[in-house]
């Protein structure tokens, strides 16, 4: 097809395309760009084949994988042929176009049902995928026959990214949940799992290389999500000294029988107590003039400190030496940086690392290093939504930052690190904290957790602009007039950004409203926070609208 028949095609499907589609009941998920039905149906029997070029080999594996759709859908067994000759009767045609459609694009296609046989061309091999998922769609059973409607489909998306955020990703489901983003002709899979620390434990590291291949083989890119600052569970779990604690100055206590027992004592005095080489409990007399010393003037009894860090966990205690310098009696000043969640009582996951400790890094370090190494990603998601915690124990606080600094530090670090790897590596976050009509903006957001107030939307300024800006707003009611407001703002701020809704369709189809012709904007993403099952028909919702 030369490209004057192509424009004469997409000019006559677009004058008939609306009567076209009321001529047939046919659903197709995403809705094509262009279809016209031609008013007969084609059997398809057993006498048909698979039709590809002789030494196209990825063609060649999409074929099979027709094949094993149509023996699992419809007991149709159909074998394959290589070489293209001018005799392609009875059979499905999936071919590479010998000269490039630029109205295609990469991911486009062109799907021609005839009277004897069904051809598919594309670009590139993902049109033809995508072009297969869309016969497979069409394909259906009636009267114990496989019956294919007669259509031509000329058919590209309009967004280049188009996927789901799969919150807390069941390994064990994902094949599927893949599977389904790839009939809906998703291109991107943001994957949050606690393996991706853990990729030396058990099976992790299989499991996820397999997951990943699977995913590429369907023409999406999996993008690691490594819960890091706000979620960061991971890396707590493995070392709770990491956690970003509140920084207690000057509590008052007193000696009695050899222990300190606090004047006015809280529900957190010496609970959870940070306890390394960068945070430690800190004892001086009530003047302030002398500063004791651990294991000449007491000792310490270790509490209990460990993710989620609950209150009711053991306390520390400090016990006086009798050959020190404290007597019973004495009243004493102590200091110490302690772990309290902040937030709900169930949000156990709320619980932000420590920016300003080197064991928070080791532990990303690691995690990072092995999932390059392992699964070579494109892109890796670290997540940095709703920090609610932050610059308040007292590593953070002797750095003497603001917020926003506080903020873009951590990520410098984390992108070095990601770029001392790989360096073609783009990092994703979630804009929230860097936007000024969100959390970003919020000049006391940090102090009913126990921070210092500060907003954190300058941060958008320090951080390195290849990052691309995940920007989330899941409410049709846009209260905060962040959805009108925050796509020209990244753009103006020379970022790459995609937009998430959640469930609403509302929602979803007024982000796709907000983002036409913006030259910055990947595309759209969906979540699943309260799970897959329970956003099917809101990812199926986000898949027709991101297409068009």
């Amino acid at each position: 097809m030369n490209k004057k028949t192509f424009l004469f095609l997409t000019f006559f499907f677009i004058l008939t395309f609306s009567v076209s589609w009321a001529a047939k009941d046919i659903n197709i998920t995403p809705t094509p760009q262009n279809l016209v039905y031609k008013n007969y149906d084609v059997e398809i029997k057993k006498d048909w084949s698979l039709v590809v070029g002789k030494d196209d080999e990825e063609i060649f594996s999409l074929a099979r994988y027709l094949v094993e759709k149509l023996l699992n859908r419809f007991d149709l067994s159909m074998g394959i042929q290589r070489g293209l000759s001018t005799q392609i009767g009875k059979s499905i045609v999936l071919k590479l176009l010998s000269e490039q459609l630029k109205e295609l694009g990469e991911q486009g296609y062109i799907l021609e049902v005839f009277e004897d046989h069904i051809l598919i061309t594309a670009n590139k091999p993902v049109g033809i995928f995508y072009g297969i998922q869309t016969l497979l769609q069409l394909t259906k059973t009636r009267l114990g026959k496989i019956i294919v409607p007669a259509v031509n489909i000329i058919d590209f998306p309009k967004t280049k990214f188009r996927g789901v955020h799969i919150n807390a990703a069941n390994l064990e489901n994902l094949k599927p949940e893949i599977d389904a983003m790839s009939e809906l002709k998703m291109n991107v899979a943001i994957i949050e799992n606690w393996a991706f620390f853990n990729l030396d434990k058990d099976d992790n590291k299989e499991k996820l290389v397999d997951i990943f291949d699977y995913a590429r083989e369907r023409f999406i890119e999996p993008i690691p999500h490594l819960n890091s600052f706000s979620y960061a569970g991971p890396v707590l779990s493995k070392d709770p000294y990491a956690a970003e604690g509140i920084w207690i100055k000057d509590e008052h206590f007193k000696f009695v029988n050899g222990e300190a027992v606090a004047i006015k004592p809280t529900e957190h005095t010496l609970v959870n107590v940070i306890r390394c080489e960068d945070s430690s409990i800190i004892v001086t007399s009530l003047d302030k003039t002398k500063t004791y010393k651990e294991g000449v003037d007491y000792k310490i009894i270790e509490g209990d400190i460990s993710y989620p860090f609950s209150l009711n966990n053991r306390p520390a205690k400090i016990i006086r030496f009798n050959s020190g310098n404290i007597r019973d009696g004495d009243e004493v000043l102590v200091s110490y940086d302690y772990v309290e969640r902040k937030t709900a009582p169930w949000a156990t996951w709320t619980t932000p690392y420590c920016p300003s400790s080197e064991r928070t890094y080791k532990i990303m370090l690691n995690a990072l290093e092995d999932v390059i190494t392992a699964l070579n990603p494109k892109y890796i998601s670290i997540g940095h939504d709703e920090i609610l915690g932050l610059n308040r124990d007292s590593r953070c606080k002797k750095r003497n930052l603001t917020n926003a600094e506080l903020l873009a530090d951590e990520i410098n670090r984390l992108n070095d690190l990601v770029k001392s790897i790989d360096p073609k590596i783009r990092l994703l976050m979630w804009d929230d904290m860097i936007n000024p009509w969100h959390n970003g903006g919020n000049e006391n957001l940090q102090v009913q957790f126990g921070g210092i107030p500060g907003k954190t939307s300058d941060a958008v300024d320090l951080i390195p602009s290849d990052m691309i800006i995940m920007i989330w707003w899941y409410d049709a009611n846009d209260r905060l007039n962040k959805m009108r407001n925050s796509p020209d703002f990244f753009e103006s701020k020379g970022f790459d950004y995609l937009v998430a809704g959640y469930k609403d369709k509302k929602n979803i189809k007024n982000w796709t409203e907000l983002i036409k012709n913006k030259e910055k904007c990947l595309g759209i993403i969906t979540t699943t926070w309260d799970g897959w099952d329970k956003n099917i028909e809101g990812i199926k919702f986000t898949a027709e609208m991101e297409w068009h």
